[in-house]
């Protein structure tokens, strides 16, 4: 029988496997199909996903290792540089990433267009980069470490890297922000110069740092995390998963 998992570390709060049981419930003998894998270093969970697993979602702080590792990248995975979801395929152990997937389809079903700012640039950051990139004008990319930014995009067209210091000089001019830090940053205070209508998407949906507000449209994680997973289990099982008992079990 197939088994499923998540690898990452420090994730015994992830919302996952609820997801996974939500749709596919268990094996005939009541044993979970989906595990987590939590481990320190991910050789350690790449081991063990040959080993035990038809396919693992990935999640930080292992995603860029994951898909540096695989035998297989999809476009999604190639162009933003990490993987949250690897299989073995034909091609041996394939690649995607579904957060790339998941931040567009949000962008295109809000209809953002203009200049986009992304605050943090690790695997969510990077993936919601890239994917603005392919409906907007213009990506502001803000993050603690300047060059990290310059030397990936290295001159390409279309994004400008800031510190997030600077954050406030471009809030005037961006129809969204996608705020992809774990933490709360004073930058979040700034958001009262928003011009009507911004529309904010935060990746954290354990911790959200983000208040509601009358000043913006505000979208939680838990429908970045719905949309990444519906992608997911179709690429882990090759089968659609139930819409409503994913939401449901998100209490979405």
């Amino acid at each position: 029988m197939s088994k499923y998992g998540l690898i990452g570390r420090g994730i015994s709060e992830s919302l996952s496997p609820a997801m996974f049981e939500a749709s596919y419930g268990r094996a005939s003998d009541g044993a979970a199909l989906y595990d987590i894998i939590d481990t320190e270093t991910f050789e350690e969970a790449f081991e063990r996903f040959l080993k035990d697993y038809d396919g693992v979602n990935v999640t930080m702080p292992y995603k860029v290792e994951a898909c540096r590792k695989a035998d297989f990248r999809d476009e999604s995975a190639r162009i933003v540089g990490a993987a949250n979801v690897l299989v073995k395929g034909s091609h041996g152990v394939e690649a995607y990433n579904t957060d790339f997937d998941a931040v567009r389809m949000i962008l295109s079903e809000k209809k953002v267009e203009g200049k986009v700012l992304v605050i943090g640039f690790g695997g969510a950051g990077k993936a919601a980069s890239r994917a603005a990139a392919t409906l907007c004008e213009k990506v502001f990319v803000a993050n603690r470490t300047v060059s990290k930014v310059v030397e990936y995009f290295n001159g390409e067209e279309g994004f400008e890297a800031l510190s997030l210091d600077e954050i406030p000089s471009v809030l005037p001019q961006v129809s969204c922000i996608i705020y992809t830090l774990p933490l709360y940053h004073p930058c979040i205070e700034n958001f009262s110069v928003l011009k009507k209508g911004v529309i904010i998407i935060e990746a954290n949906y354990m911790h959200p740092n983000i208040p509601q507000s009358e000043n913006y449209a505000y979208i939680g994680g838990l429908k970045w995390l719905l949309y990444q997973a519906l992608r997911g289990f179709a690429l882990l099982t090759g089968t659609s998963p139930s819409i409503d008992k994913i939401s449901n079990s998100l209490k979405f």
